[in-house]
């Protein structure tokens, strides 16, 4: 059967489920059934499962600074062969430490872009007046994680930065319509929530002794049945439901903070910073991704409890 981690990097994860516009963009709020649209939402997730493990491939000691070793890869799932017993804690911190900039940077042009087109009327009638547009979007946002995740290791590290800016461009598109359901002030409530936990469980995931590899299989295993559940919700369309896949994603999520930062940090320690800029700059780039994915997912979820819908 196949492993967990042939599903691409394990860290990756569910993103959008388009949400379907009965009519066109209203002046003052698209989204009057709350429930409806974070349900629609709820399948960002998706993104996690689009990842494809690649085989280990071979390279001479001349292209070792230029390709991306498989025991730099996220996808690795062997934590006896994909990180070696030589530890440098100094280096794994300035790496976990890029890490978070990118993912920083990342999620901080995805507010600019969602502040900028929810206040453009033009944008919102392109975006949300036609509902072509805007599968097209959740389209590319999942094609360029797919894309990003199975070629990290052909791609240079130029590309791969540009395809991660421009993922959390077109997801700030995507996810102005958060700014349209909900009210400004819980939105920036359930973020302040969001980083909170996110801190802290990154935090536990960074000084814990513990392994928490055992988590992965687990967590998985949630991340399969929350898309199942969610995708029967959509056609029950039960409240109770709703709240229930959200409780789950948020213990989901939350786990995944800490299984990410851990495994990104033991990358950090096996060598990875003495493999040339090119390849510390691509393992930064996935590490970010991972994260930033995680952050948002986990912020979808909180908001079916702490959001407030527009009246």
């Amino acid at each position: 059967p196949p492993r967990r981690s042939e599903f691409l990097l394990d860290s990756l994860f569910m993103n959008s489920r388009p949400f379907s516009m009965e009519r066109p963009l209203v002046e003052e709020n698209p989204f009057p059934d709350r429930r409806g649209f974070t349900e629609c939402l709820r399948i960002p997730c998706l993104r996690r499962l689009f990842r494809v493990n690649r085989a280990t491939e071979r390279s001479s000691s001349k292209q070792k600074q230029e390709d991306f070793p498989a025991m730099y890869d996220l996808n690795s799932n062997n934590r006896a062969t994909a990180f070696p017993q030589v530890r440098d804690d100094a280096a794994a911190t300035i790496f976990l430490a890029k890490v978070f900039n990118w993912m920083a940077i990342g999620l901080g042009l995805t507010g600019i872009t969602a502040f900028l087109t929810v206040n453009s009327q033009t944008a919102l009638q392109l975006i949300f007046g036609n509902k072509m547009v805007f599968y097209g979007l959740i389209i590319g946002e999942l094609g360029m994680v797919i894309y990003l995740s199975a070629r990290i290791r052909k791609l240079s590290a130029q590309t791969a930065t540009g395809l991660f800016v421009g993922y959390s461009v077109l997801n700030g598109i995507t996810m102005s319509a958060v700014l349209l359901a909900y009210t400004a002030t819980s939105v920036a409530s359930t973020f302040f929530i969001t980083a909170g936990m996110f801190g802290t469980m990154a935090i536990y995931g960074f000084v814990t002794k513990k392994d928490l590899s055992s988590w992965g299989s687990f967590l998985f295993m949630g991340l399969i049945g929350i898309i199942i559940a969610s995708v029967v919700n959509i056609f029950i369309g039960s409240s109770m439901m709703s709240w229930v896949i959200s409780a789950i994603g948020v213990i989901v999520f939350t786990g995944l903070t800490a299984y990410d930062v851990q495994k990104i940090n033991q990358i950090g320690a096996s060598g990875i910073m003495d493999s040339g800029e090119a390849v510390i700059r691509k393992g930064v780039i996935m590490g970010a991704l991972t994260l930033y994915l995680d952050f948002i997912n986990l912020f979808l979820m909180l908001l079916r409890f702490f959001g407030a819908s527009r009246n």
